[in-house]
Parts: C-alpha cells; sequence; structure tokens
C-alpha cells in the first residue's frame, strides 16, 4: 500500500489504483501533446504551434500501461491543482505544484497581458513586447530546506534583449530587405530607424538562477561525464506531474515565427525541464536554443544541458522528403526542425575554459557565444527525503 496526497486530499491506494492513476496522468500528457490544430487564439492560456503527434518523446515520456520496477516505490508526493480564471473559477490562480522528496515543482499559466500589465513591463524592458505574452506565466523549481531556486519566466527571458549602448548589433534580415533597403536608398523620404533591438526575439536565456550560494560550474572533462542520463529519461516510469507552459509568441509581422516554451515532468526518480526557444524567419534562417534541466533525486543532483543550433532556411528545405517537398508543414514544427538539426550536426560539449556559467548572469550571452553545446552542474549537499512532505 501506498499513501498519495492528491489536490491536497491524502488516499490510500494500492498498486492497481497507482498504475491506473499513472496511467491517466501519462494519458492527459500525452493529449496535450498531441494535439495538431491547437487553438490560434491568444486570449487562450495556451496557444500552441501545430506539431505531428508525439514527437517530443523527451518530456512526454513513453506513454504505457506497462510500468517500470520503480513503480512499487513510488515516494510519497502531494500534487496540487488550482484552476485559472479564465478556465471558469473566480478564485484560481492558474497555478499546479508538486511536493516530492523535498522538492516543489510549481507551473502558473495565466492570460495574455493587460493595458495595465504591458505598461509595467515597458518600464523595464527597452523593446516591444511580442504579439503574444504571457507575462505571468513561469516555472519553478525550488529545494526549500537548501534554499535553492531554480526559475523561467517571461521578463527575465525577454531582459537579454534590451539593447546595449554603443555595442554593434547584427540584426537578421527578412528575405526581401535587400530590396526594400536599396528602395529606400532611392526614396527621398528616408526614415530613421529608432531604438533598434532585436525583431526575432532570438534569447539566449538559460532560466534565472535565484540560489547563488549553489551556482553552477562546469566539468572539468565534459566528454567524461556524459550529460543527463537518457536512459534514465527513457524508462517507462510513471509520470506523476506533467505541464507545458508558454511564455511568448510572436509570428514577426508575417514573416515566421519567434517562441519560447517550458515543458516540465516529474517521475519517480527526476526532475526534467526543457525549456526551447524557437526562431524560423521565412526565407531566411532557423534557430533553435534549448535548455535541459535534471535533476536526480536520489542524490540532489543538477545538471543543466544548454545547446544553441541555427541552419540557413534553404538547407533545411532540402532535408524534407522529396515525395512531399511541395509540402512546407513540417518547417513550421519545431519538434521537426530540432530532430534535422541533430541530425546535420555533430554537438560536443565545449570545454570549460571557453564557457562561464555564474550563478545569476548580469549581462546576457550573445548568440553567437552560446552555439553549440554546453554542460553545467550543481549539486545539494542534503540528503534526500524519502518519506516526509517538504514544506513551502
Amino acid at each position: 500500500m501506498s499513501l498519495v496526497l492528491i489536490e491536497g486530499k491524502p488516499s490510500v491506494t494500492g498498486e492497481a489504483e497507482l498504475a491506473s492513476l499513472s496511467v491517466q496522468d501519462a494519458k492527459l500528457a500525452a493529449s496535450a501533446s498531441d494535439e495538431q490544430e491547437p487553438s490560434r487564439n491568444p486570449h487562450s492560456n495556451n496557444p500552441r504551434l501545430p506539431r505531428t503527434p508525439s514527437v517530443f518523446s523527451e518530456i512526454q515520456g513513453k506513454m504505457t500501461s506497462t510500468m517500470s520496477p520503480v513503480m512499487s516505490s513510488i515516494p510519497l508526493h502531494k500534487v496540487t491543482n488550482l484552476p485559472s480564471v479564465n478556465e471558469g473559477s473566480s478564485t484560481g490562480d492558474g497555478k499546479r505544484n508538486i511536493e516530492i522528496r523535498g522538492w516543489l515543482v510549481e507551473t502558473c499559466k495565466m492570460p495574455i497581458l493587460n493595458s495595465k500589465e504591458i505598461r509595467n513591463f515597458g518600464e523595464t524592458l527597452k523593446v516591444p513586447l511580442p504579439e503574444i505574452c504571457f507575462g505571468n506565466n513561469y516555472l519553478s523549481i525550488k529545494h526549500p530546506r537548501s534554499g535553492f531556486h531554480y526559475e523561467w519566466n517571461t521578463l527575465d527571458a525577454l531582459l537579454p534583449l534590451n539593447p546595449i549602448e554603443g555595442e554593434e548589433q547584427d540584426y537578421i534580415k527578412v528575405a526581401y530587405a535587400d530590396h526594400w533597403s536599396q528602395a529606400r536608398k532611392e526614396s527621398d523620404s528616408v526614415t530613421k530607424v529608432v531604438n533598434p533591438f532585436d525583431w526575432t526575439y532570438t534569447t539566449t536565456y538559460c532560466g534565472t538562477n535565484h540560489s547563488t550560494e549553489i551556482p553552477f560550474s562546469s566539468p572539468t572533462d565534459p566528454q567524461a561525464h556524459g550529460g543527463i542520463p537518457l536512459a534514465v529519461l527513457s524508462r517507462p516510469d510513471p509520470i506523476l506531474f506533467f505541464d507545458e507552459v508558454t511564455l511568448f509568441e510572436d509570428e514577426l509581422h508575417d514573416n515566421g515565427m519567434a517562441s519560447l516554451q517550458v515543458k516540465i515532468r516529474v517521475m519517480p526518480t527526476c526532475i526534467f525541464a526543457l525549456s526551447r526557444f524557437f526562431l524560423r524567419v521565412d526565407g531566411v534562417i532557423f534557430r533553435m536554443f534549448d535548455v535541459r534541466f535534471y535533476v536526480d533525486l536520489s542524490t540532489n543532483q543538477i545538471i543543466r544541458e544548454i545547446k544553441a543550433k541555427e541552419m540557413k532556411y534553404d538547407l533545411l528545405k532540402s532535408r524534407l522528403p522529396p515525395e512531399n517537398a511541395h509540402d512546407l508543414t513540417p518547417l513550421t514544427d519545431p519538434n521537426y526542425v530540432s530532430q534535422t538539426l541533430q541530425m546535420l550536426k555533430t554537438e560536443e560539449f565545449i570545454v570549460p575554459s571557453q564557457t562561464s556559467s555564474p550563478a545569476k548572469e548580469d549581462q546576457p550571452k550573445k548568440w553567437r557565444d552560446m552555439l553549440g553545446a554546453h554542460l553545467d552542474v550543481a549539486s545539494i549537499n542534503i540528503t534526500p527525503s524519502s518519506a516526509s512532505l517538504p514544506t513551502k
């Protein structure tokens, strides 16, 4: 028998009931990941780019009714769901969380910013906000006893876009930019660009580490370290908690798409999050900035992998299946683009002397400096709890 707390209500269940609960959670996660034509209503809580079924297997995991041996040792945990206001509740705050083995994982999904909130954002940001901006959304991962707190939030994700005075910028141009520039030169009325910014919203945001006492550092030999244990993530372990949080999206004035999303899943042995910035500028370029965040719940060891890739639009387009080369739909799918980039580019972790990872970066990293793969680790020297629930 195992004790599981769901929605704050304890219930004693047998192994069969636990298996049923796990399969139900898995199906919910699968349905969230398998939508092919999601709503594009900017007022909806979580619009997503079209994508093919089940391609985001890193987060979704293997959805199967066959439980792994770890099923018999699911640790005590508590899941709480509070619906957001736009889901029919007048008191909900859009938050969901799970408490497990001394860790607290929380997501918040709210409507897009209203006019007052947009003005408040504008006091900090020097760039126009994306068309669809969920400024109150976040994913938070905490270890209360140690004080460790790592978070993804919209404001911090956009702050690296603020222009740095006196620094030369290298902005991406749309496919017809050269023709447009020539036409402007031949015109008598030339308009000066005021407060230029990276209109593609390319961000090198790795998340916000609020814990200066627990910094990330690069292993002496990243290649020998091996990074995140994929074998653990590929096991059919029950998914105790799953969520997807959109921070912002922008269609770049019908020239493509820029989006930043974070996905999280919690299993009996680990926590795994994937933050993905995706950029498509039609006829010009693709960019992908992935941050994978892994917590081993048995050791409190944390691994963070950062990978930045880019490729010219026509080169990636040439990899479309010949029989359907006229169908450009796959190029709108971040997961297809990611898989194609992975096949075309060999990734090796950059050696420590070429990268640094302070706990909280004062200066944002430039895109060119982040190209490639980076590996960081951190450790919480507190024995993991296996029986008692953490306190907030």
